[in-house]
């Protein structure tokens, strides 16, 4: 047994030297099979859709015929969701084209892109909100084909009488428009599995406090542990035991700037790789993961970070990423400021606070979105208006 022991001194000697801090050593190696590994960045693209309904009430609708003049238009409409998209509806009781037929348009007046993809259904409905008619298409709307729609929507005849008696008519317009693509970037990481018999022993000895040799002591409250298992999953906590520090020596270690409640969750995710009430301390125990450089943790704090990320959170995100140098969160923050999402912010609790502590950072945040304000606009922003000229040039489905 004691041959056994030696034989095991002299290979870490050779391995490591004879002047080797073995615990710190040993801490590392067993550390390197529990932390998590940064595996890569992923990108996922997706098409951002928004659906909207809009309608057009005409009363008086003969006098209306009457007055209407060359371009019977109704007034422009748009999504409140911030993408800058504006639609207008043309309708003609008598068509240019197919006489006996009313004519009914879709226009895109304003985007701020090149392309529109929608699919949209135009309905007529009389004054008693009945059915007179609809019809429903795809359409790619662009520079040149910046309307769309039918030139023999309804037969005007029936049209006349489904309205005359209440003089009324209601026009309806249905819109599913894939407005722009969007890449949203993100960091997983990959954590080695542990089993769930080792996690449960793990935390047994934890909360068994069995064997412990050393104790926290986190704003009056003590929190026993064992050295080994915080050196394997913590450099810090391997540098602070393997030396002749005070806490070495004296085993009480006293943490004074943090939560007994995100401490215990540190302990937890030490000891089992897993943790509870996640997203109500992300920020909390991603300040805790990083003074202790436990990366698996703090990798899943911050993905939970940037998973809550909105204008009433964006402030404190911003100023704890710059506050631990992480330049992975604060690319994602600014990303996410630079967005139509981020309106608003500057009004915010969160954002207010940030400015007062770290003035830097809105300087920063600004230049940001004035950068990519002036991009879009340069690159991006079209604006259709149509007249009269236009409507011979009409992309229409002819009435069959």
């Amino acid at each position: 047994m004691g041959h056994q022991r030696l034989r095991s001194t002299v290979q870490l000697d050779v391995l490591f030297g004879e002047r080797t801090d073995r615990p710190k050593v040993l801490g590392r190696l067993v550390g390197s099979r529990l932390r998590g590994k940064l595996s890569v960045h992923e990108c996922v693209t997706s098409v951002k859709t928004i659906n909207y309904s809009y309608s057009w009430c005409i009363n008086d609708f003969s006098d209306w015929c009457a007055l209407s003049g060359e371009v019977p238009e109704s007034a422009t409409f748009s999504s409140n969701d911030g993408e800058e998209l504006e639609w207008q509806l043309y309708f003609r009781p008598q068509s240019l084209s197919s006489r006996p037929h009313s004519a009914l348009m879709l226009w895109l007046t304003k985007s701020a892109s090149k392309k529109v993809q929608v699919d949209f259904k135009l309905s007529l409905l009389d004054g008693e909100n009945k059915l007179i008619g609809s019809r429903s298409t795809k359409h790619l709307f662009t520079h040149e084909r910046c309307g769309f729609g039918w030139d023999g929507f309804i037969e005007r005849k029936r049209l006349m009488k489904r309205v005359r008696v209440f003089d009324k008519l209601i026009i309806t317009c249905d819109i599913r428009a894939k407005v722009k693509i969007e890449n949203e970037l993100s960091i997983t990481y990959n954590t080695t599995t542990v089993s769930d018999s080792l996690k449960t022993d793990l935390f047994n000895l934890l909360d068994d406090e069995k064997l412990t040799d050393v104790t926290f002591i986190i704003r009056g409250q003590d929190f026993p542990a064992h050295k080994c298992i915080l050196a394997a999953r913590s450099p810090v906590f391997a540098a602070m035991f393997s030396h002749s520090m005070q806490e070495a020596i004296d085993s009480i270690v006293n943490i004074p700037d943090v939560d007994p409640a995100v401490f215990k969750e540190l302990l937890r995710f030490i000891y089992t790789d897993q943790v509870n009430d996640l997203d109500t301390m992300a920020d909390r125990l991603y300040a805790a993961a990083d003074k202790y450089d436990i990366t698996a943790l703090r990798s899943h704090c911050r993905k939970m970070i940037l998973k809550k990320l909105s204008i009433e959170t964006a402030g404190d995100a911003l100023k704890l990423a710059d506050l631990h140098s992480d330049r992975d969160m604060k690319a994602r923050v600014l990303q996410f400021l630079r967005s139509r999402d981020a309106i608003g912010v500057t009004g915010t609790i969160g954002w207010q606070e940030m400015v007062a502590t770290h003035p830097h950072l809105e300087e920063e945040a600004f230049k940001i979105m004035a950068d990519s304000s002036a991009k879009e606009k340069k690159s991006s922003s079209v604006v259709w208006r149509f007249g009269r000229a236009l409507l011979r040039t009409f992309n229409v489905i002819k009435s069959s």
